[in-house]
């Protein structure tokens, strides 16, 4: 028999491990190069997962288009978004 519900333990690892809650924030990590044992070029990058994300309609193999300026990363599933956030673009 399947059961819809879980227990609050089950539940809470589940809210957990899936991460349904949006994040308030996140770090930017780094990815280091290192070559003939001399470190090089570090490379920040971004982790984002979880079904925050479904919720927000970025579904799997969904397109998801980029904007940026300094302080800021537009994602959206909607090109005509991004192109505004160009045209607004100040770099310096």
């Amino acid at each position: 028999m399947h059961v819809n519900h879980l227990d609050p333990y089950n539940r809470a690892l589940a809210t957990s491990t899936l991460h349904w809650n949006i994040p308030r924030s996140l770090v930017v990590g780094g990815l280091h190069y290192v070559q003939d044992g001399i470190t090089g070029l570090m490379v920040p990058w971004l982790d984002m997962r979880g079904m925050w994300m479904q919720r927000a309609e970025f579904d799997e193999g969904r397109r998801v288009y980029l904007g940026v300026n300094p302080g800021n990363i537009l994602l959206s599933t909607d090109k005509d978004a991004v192109r505004t956030m160009a045209r607004l673009r100040r770099w310096r």
